[in-house]
């Protein structure tokens, strides 16, 4: 019990930042949760969101205990911690707490001080961390890179004097965010950016033996409209399982026919099945139903159908919990493991969850195809059963059913195929993602009659009238 009105407030705060750490970890998995749509996660965003308001005017004593927890407290408090820093304009505290003595190695609290620098840091704080990238701090250069990217702030020449001397994993940041940046400011009918500083650096590293930053120089290039990355894909998709989404995103109709074709008579992994949604060409719903059967790929064919014919089949399902022997009792422990039976509930239920999901039934596809075949056209694309255009994608990126990594995939279609210049991330805030979206709209409105629905195009120009390719 608190016994003075100091005592009572610190007890207070670090309640408040132990209930956020909770709501944090969960929030973690909702966009992974087939049950939770992108736009019930606002829900959770309110809830978590009075816990911050409160720490953030609770003058200097709540600051100091965020920054006490910020540093001895567990990720979830840090994640809190370090949103009262942004919102109380503390970079001093900030920078404190990532010096040398914070664990970069702890992948949990280096993405909870990523997540909160992603939505709370001040645009003003900007010139003040632009030193950092040159301090060869690198583990720092990581996730400043990733922030100025994800809040498209002006930090190009920045980030490239940095590229030569980062690490690996800060090459990688660095290309992910120039992508984010350049693409954002070069946008609608730029076209080949081939005299661009930042994409002719970016493309060198193409040529490394590092499969993570030549997928992050790839789609950095793809989002600049440098078409060498068109090219390098189209020389190496069918090599490269890694590179098929890339090339649903990028590709003509050459490209696309190469991997449907490839697709009929060989075996594919859940981002290629991904993909041919992506594509959108109906040839492709006679080998995706295939796939619906194997537990790997069933929900990667689920959704690769849904892209092309949007039919909102669903089913019902109940998920047995996964069964830890440690914690069952000798009666349970010698059942299960003499019949396989597993252990119940209170209420004589099995232990899991009833989920709600894309039907992973090949019947019942099958049947639909038959009833709405006609719909269908070969030699067209579609997108949620309609024809392959910018409203079309802005659909698939409204749709509670898209989730969240095909969201993001769609919305870099949007940037590759069409030049779109809105910021837009998956994972941004619900307000923030419908405010972005409805500028999506105002664009596709004002740009839609621009765009022929039986054409491909790369970065608002038809893929057959950009510069000549290069040979690889």
């Amino acid at each position: 019990m608190a016994t003075s009105i100091k005592k009572f407030y610190i007890e207070l705060y670090e309640e408040y930042l132990d209930d956020a750490s909770a709501l944090y970890e969960a929030m973690l998995t909702l966009y992974e949760d087939a049950e939770i749509s992108w736009l019930d996660i606002a829900d959770w965003e309110a809830r978590y969101e009075p816990y911050i308001a409160g720490l953030s005017v609770g003058n200097d004593l709540a600051l100091d205990v965020c920054n006490k927890k910020a540093h001895d407290g567990d990720f979830g408090e840090l994640h809190a911690a370090v949103r009262v820093f942004c919102r109380q304009n503390r970079p001093d505290m900030l920078l404190a707490l990532l010096g040398k003595d914070f664990d970069y190695e702890d992948g949990e609290k280096v993405k909870a001080v990523l997540d909160a620098l992603k939505y709370e840091m001040p645009d003003n704080w900007l010139s003040g961390l632009l030193p950092v990238l040159a301090s060869g701090h690198q583990p720092l250069v990581g996730i400043l890179a990733a922030v100025f990217g994800y809040r498209r702030l002006p930090a190009t020449m920045q980030l490239l004097n940095a590229l030569s001397t980062a690490s690996s994993e800060g090459k990688t940041a660095i290309l992910t965010a120039l992508g984010r940046l350049q693409g954002h400011l070069h946008g609608y009918l730029q076209g080949y950016l081939q005299g661009n500083e930042a994409s002719d650096v970016v493309y060198q590293h193409l040529s490394l033996q590092n499969a993570m930053l030549q997928m992050a120089a790839l789609n950095a290039l793809l989002r600049m409209g440098d078409q060498r990355a068109v090219s390098y894909i189209a020389a190496n998709a069918l090599r490269y399982p890694s590179l098929w989404i890339k090339a649903a995103q990028c590709g003509d109709r050459s490209l696309h026919d190469r991997l449907i074709e490839h697709a009929s008579h060989s075996a594919l992994n859940a981002e290629q099945i991904v993909a041919l949604g992506i594509i959108g060409d109906i040839r492709a719903i006679q080998t995706i139903p295939h796939y619906l059967t194997d537990p790997d790929t069933a929900t990667a064919a689920a959704h690769a159908l849904f892209l092309i014919t949007g039919a909102a089949l669903y089913e019902t399902v109940f998920i047995s919990d996964a069964v830890d022997t440690d914690v069952l009792f000798e009666e349970e422990l010698k059942k299960y493991q003499e019949t396989g039976e597993l252990p119940k509930n209170a209420d004589g239920q099995p232990m899991g969850e009833n989920i709600r999901r894309l039907s992973q039934n090949p019947d019942d596809w099958r049947q639909w195809w038959q009833k709405h075949a006609r719909r269908f056209t070969i030699e067209q694309r579609f997108r949620l059963g309609q024809l392959y255009s910018p409203k079309a994608l802005i659909n698939t990126l409204t749709s509670e059913s898209t989730p969240a990594k095909i969201r993001q995939c769609v919305y870099e279609e949007l940037v590759i195929r069409y030049g779109l210049k809105v910021a837009f991330e998956y994972d941004m805030r619900v307000s923030e993602q419908l405010k972005r979206i409805a500028d999506m709209e105002a664009w596709n409105e004002k740009h839609h009659r621009r765009f022929d629905m039986e054409q491909y195009y790369f970065c608002g120009l038809p893929s057959n009238k950009g510069e000549a390719l290069p040979v690889f």
